[in-house]
């Protein structure tokens, strides 16, 4: 699974960087984005609103979104860290803790960090 995810991580990086930007309109770019993140951004509530409310600002937002891939105990973000983006997850396991309590593991869709999108100075508390 790990190489096969690295596999996936060095294609879209390497073709993201080849690719020919004439060779697909950018209506078609959009779709594509909005076809393959909008089932797990539509988890959280806001996004779920400008999907419904605002399509095109939905499908800026899609393809603004990035795949980071993180190895088994890799910390995504500690607690007291600076929050500079939100993070979402749709594969895999990971977990969950607060200071001075037993981690949660976790699995599938979740997100963390969503007051950094309101505000600029935050910090992660968990």
């Amino acid at each position: 699974t790990r190489i096969m995810r690295f596999v996936d991580y060095k294609l879209e990086k390497v073709s993201a960087n080849n690719m020919d930007t004439s060779l697909i309109s950018p209506t078609l770019q959009l779709e594509l984005y909005v076809n393959q993140r909008a089932d797990y951004l539509i988890q959280m509530p806001i996004f779920a609103l400008a999907q419904e409310c605002y399509p095109e600002i939905f499908g800026s937002i899609c393809a603004a979104f990035t795949k980071n891939f993180y190895e088994k105990g890799e910390p995504v973000f500690t607690a007291g860290s600076y929050a500079t983006a939100l993070h979402l997850t749709y594969v895999g396991k990971y977990e969950y803790a607060q200071e001075d309590e037993t981690p949660v593991t976790l699995e599938g869709i979740g997100w963390f960090g969503e007051l950094s999108l309101y505000v600029d100075p935050v910090w992660h508390s968990s």
